[in-house]
């Protein structure tokens, strides 16, 4: 498979990273994280372990739990975000990875800090004009929770099947 190309059988076949950041990998990344595992292993289950996701806060505290009301909305996607820890961003991470922002703030602070490394945003990888922000949902209602989590599910939705051609 190539970024833009259909997944082929072959044996060798390259390993995808797809790394999603916001501020403290408690809401919005590791939601975009499920709601892409999820998204993988029921639309090409055989080619799933070819893509590694992971998630990161470009200011998380290490080790925070993630957020009840991201743990909740997943949860009506059927996804599960229990034992998710925050990890904070490192330049290491985005090496070879996608790396894809909620917001144009959090992708200019993640390019600043790994020269070269490919970033965009949510919007933009999922080929929304202007590339706009996902809001964060932290600390407000349920029903902020469910929307943010709804629209990360759409977008993440059309982004991958843009990678993938599909």
């Amino acid at each position: 498979m190539n970024y833009y190309g259909k997944i082929t059988n072959a044996a060798n076949a390259p390993q995808y990273i797809l790394l999603f950041v916001c501020s403290g990998n408690t809401c919005r990344s590791p939601m975009a994280e499920a709601l892409t595992r999820a998204w993988l292993d029921s639309h090409i289950p055989d080619h799933a372990g070819r893509f590694r996701v992971m998630s990161a806060g470009l200011a998380a505290r290490p080790g925070s739990s993630v957020s009840e009301g991201a743990a909740e909305a997943v949860t009506r996607h059927g996804c599960m975000l229990e034992g998710h820890r925050a990890r904070a961003f490192t330049p290491e991470m985005a090496r070879g990875a996608q790396v894809i922002a909620m917001t144009r703030s959090h992708a200019a602070i993640a390019k600043s800090a790994a020269p070269g490394a490919k970033v965009t945003t949510l919007a933009a990888w999922a080929g929304q004009n202007g590339g706009w922000d996902i809001l964060d949902p932290f600390m407000g209602s349920d029903a902020e929770y469910r929307a943010c989590c709804d629209q990360i599910g759409r977008l993440i939705d059309l982004g991958l099947r843009r990678m993938l051609n599909m």
